[in-house]
């Protein structure tokens, strides 16, 4: 399975880090143990040369009889001094100079002890051109070492600058791989939006053309239909079978008027439209299906936001169902509601029907979708509210959760002050 852009780019940036995260860890070890390494060895030349002068002090004074001490106190001095500096003699040509200056000690001892003052001074000129060699390779050896960690540090600045190149042409890698594949991205989504477009045009124009198409011959069908239902010379029977026919050519005609005003739904009209007036324009135009209900209207006198036909089918649509899944079992009773809330106008249809299980409210918005088939219906009205109220910035909320009915809440705009 081929990586993504999205999943190259993460890599590359888990790379970067690591190597960042690893080269700060080497330098940090580096740099703990350079600071061991450097104090032991300053410490050590330190002690070295203390140690040889001291020694170099003590032989001179020995055979310059200028013993301030007893003479065994000086030569047990030189014996501290000699085994203090045996575990520090540890650089190159050190231990044989070391091992001469050692031996030589030995005849100062036996000059001294036969009262030779003369081959005591010679043994200790010798012992003390010795010691000035020792200094010599201390210092030599310090320099080396010094050199050494200066060399190590370059080495180690070397690799942090190659590491932070590497880092950086990661990172430029990554910043151009997310840039084509957002430019992609964007690329795509616009022409995704433009087939969206193009489609939803031609839907527009195909439900206009069948709009049209079906309209005209339903209606010489309705025209004999009603001749039929109406005429005193035709039987009874026939009659009836015309005013099914005349039933069914208005339900027809209902259907394709839904279909095209949901094509049409999800454009926003500009305009505005006084809530007061039209729910009760609406409300008396839908008089005969309310029939004996109980409707009642609270509403604020506004100007929603919209054209006021988008308003009119809103209204119709949610009185028109409460109307039509009224319940057996009790009087309908009709609760529309709209008020003001800032810069919205937030409308709402109650009633105490039969209202809609929670799987059927899932699907309330889905185009043709309808929750019970005993009730007739193109199962498009809720779609095309929602439509319209997305359509003008709005939103559209059910409330199936109520002991009895149904709530439909439709927020909609204010229109702007004059």
């Amino acid at each position: 399975m081929p990586m993504t852009t999205t999943t190259r780019s993460t890599l590359l940036l888990v790379a970067v880090v690591g190597a960042l995260l690893f080269t700060l860890a080497a330098d940090i070890y580096g740099a703990l143990v350079t600071k061991s390494s450097t104090e032991d060895l300053v410490n050590d030349a330190f002690r070295s040369v203390s140690l040889v002068e001291d020694l170099r002090r003590q032989v001179h004074t020995l055979a310059a009889h200028e013993l301030g001490a007893p003479r065994d106190a000086v030569l047990g001095a030189i014996d501290r001094d000699v085994r203090d500096y045996a575990p520090l003699a540890t650089y190159e040509d050190e231990g044989a100079v070391w091992a001469q200056l050692q031996a030589q000690l030995g005849p100062l001892r036996d000059a001294l002890a036969r009262g030779d003052l003369a081959a005591a001074a010679i043994a200790a000129q010798r012992a003390g051109d010795l010691a000035d060699q020792l200094v010599d390779i201390n210092v030599r050896s310090a320099g080396a070492i010094v050199t050494r960690i200066s060399q190590l540090r370059r080495r180690e600045i070397m690799i942090d600058v190659v590491v932070v190149l590497v880092a950086v042409v990661l990172l430029t890698r990554i910043g151009v791989g997310v840039n084509r594949a957002q430019r992609r991205e964007a690329a795509l989504v616009a022409r995704n939006l433009a087939m969206v477009q193009a489609q939803n045009r031609e839907l527009e124009a195909f439900a206009g053309r069948a709009a049209h198409d079906l309209r005209a011959p339903l209606s010489p069908i309705r025209g004999f239909a009603d001749l039929i239902a109406t005429g005193n010379d035709a039987p009874d029977e026939m009659r009836r079978m015309g005013a099914v026919i005349a039933k069914g050519v208005n339900r027809m005609s209902r259907v394709i008027d839904d279909m095209l005003e949901l094509s049409r739904s999800g454009h926003a009209v500009p305009g505005s439209a006084p809530l007061r007036a039209v729910a009760a324009a609406v409300v008396e135009e839908l008089a005969p299906e309310l029939r004996d209900a109980q409707v009642q209207i609270d509403v604020d006198d506004v100007i929603v936001g919209c054209g006021e036909t988008a308003l009119e089918q809103i209204l119709r649509n949610l009185i028109g169902n409460s109307a039509k899944y009224r319940s057996p079992e009790r009087r309908l009773e009709v609760v529309l509601r709209g008020q003001r809330d800032g810069d919205r106008v937030r409308l709402e249809v109650a009633d105490n029907g039969t209202g809609m299980d929670a799987a059927s409210a899932a699907h309330a918005f889905d185009p043709f979708f309808r929750g019970r088939a005993d009730v007739a219906g193109t199962g498009l009205g809720l779609a095309i509210v929602e439509r319209i109220a997305r359509a003008y910035g709005g939103s559209c909320a059910l409330d199936a959760a109520r002991p009895q009915g149904m709530a439909v809440a439709v927020v909609l705009p204010l229109a702007p002050a004059p």
